[in-house]
């Protein structure tokens, strides 16, 4: 996940600066290749953590070859989650993948350039665990009305932890001044949660299957609610003038990760071993990550075919980042947010 979240401490200008020379520290330790990598054209591609959460697709794209296929190099830059959009700004990085609609829908309602290009996000599947809303199992909250004057902890005000759980409170009639939301660093969740310090927490990823393994936790809502099936939930961003002026890389990109996902969905348990074996998942907490109810069935694991997006996915995205106000009503069509043109099979 990424946040369009700002600095506080450092001008806008400041920052980018200071993460520009971060980068290019950074992207000479991960450009380690054999001889002919520097034949490749180099992708600068966001990353946040150990680059796993928030990049599955394009790591196996790099290790399984198909960048390299299309000439391509993955240069990962490893950034926090609050300095994302200053770094797509800024030109730090070229590809942004993983991006949800309705964060990028934020962010270009707040003016940037650009386009979502390939979906490179798994779907958003109710079999799935997909991140919600959780409370103690003793909590007296049972739906959204019970929210009302609570505290609830999410990761970044500004990002789709906050917006989720905004769209789960507007369908019970609630609105942002109806609670009191509070930003808390991920690890934290499970522990705020469980010493009353919040009355629930919106999580997803290791700190959610650490949840539903350990027990004791009850959840309000799962993301998939939201939508209420299964649907596409984000692409990678690139920025205009990029895509204007390096229209050969991006097609590349796409045809890439095009093969990458042909692959993925037909390999999704390989794809665990790997995550497993090279330490970006933990292997007690694999089966809850992305299995329905840790029964280990990665089958059900899949990212759109051939990373082409979808019209009404993307429209049912802006309709909820209108009814929330993180978006101008009437602004953006779907058209506005996506385009399949560098995609072969579009």
């Amino acid at each position: 996940m990424i946040s369009n979240e700002a600095p506080t401490a450092l001008s806008r200008r400041d920052a980018i600066q200071a993460l520009s020379g971060g980068a290019i520290a950074l992207g000479g330790a991960l450009r380690s290749r054999p001889a002919r990598a520097s034949e490749l054209i180099p992708v600068r591609i966001l990353g946040s953590g150990n680059g796993w959460s928030a990049s599955e697709i394009v790591i196996l794209a790099e290790e399984n070859g198909f960048f390299r296929r299309e000439g391509l190099r993955l240069d990962l830059v490893l950034l926090p989650a609050e300095r994302l959009t200053i770094a797509l700004e800024g030109g730090i990085t070229d590809f942004v993948p993983n991006a949800y609609y309705i964060y990028f829908l934020n962010i270009k309602d707040k003016g940037l350039k650009g386009r979502q290009i390939v979906s490179t996000t798994p779907y958003l599947d109710p079999r799935l665990p997909s991140g919600g809303l959780f409370v103690r199992e003793d909590s007296r909250i049972t739906d959204a009305a019970g929210l009302r004057g609570k505290t609830i902890g999410v990761t970044v005000l500004q990002f789709a932890s906050a917006w989720f759980t905004l769209a789960y409170l507007q369908k019970a009639g609630l609105k942002q001044e109806d609670i009191n939301l509070i930003a808390i660093p991920g690890p934290q969740h499970e522990q705020v949660l469980a010493s009353g310090d919040v009355d629930a927490v919106y999580t997803s990823g290791a700190v959610e299957a650490t949840l539903l393994r350990r027990g004791g936790f009850r959840k309000l809502f799962t993301t998939t609610d939201i939508s209420g099936r299964r649907i596409s939930l984000g692409s990678t961003i690139v920025k205009d003038d990029f895509i204007k002026s390096n229209p050969d890389t991006v097609r590349r990109y796409v045809t890439a990760i095009n093969n990458t996902i042909e692959w993925a969905n037909r390999n999704q348990e390989e794809i665990f071993h790997y995550a497993i074996k090279t330490g970006k998942v933990n292997a007690a907490l694999a089966p809850y990550l992305y299995t329905p109810n840790g029964n280990g069935d990665y089958s059900v694991l899949r990212w759109p075919d051939h990373g082409l997006q979808n019209y009404d996915d993307v429209k049912f995205w802006i309709e909820v980042g209108e009814k929330i106000g993180i978006a101008q009503k009437g602004r953006f069509t779907p058209e506005d947010i996506y385009t399949d043109q560098f995609n072969p099979n579009s």
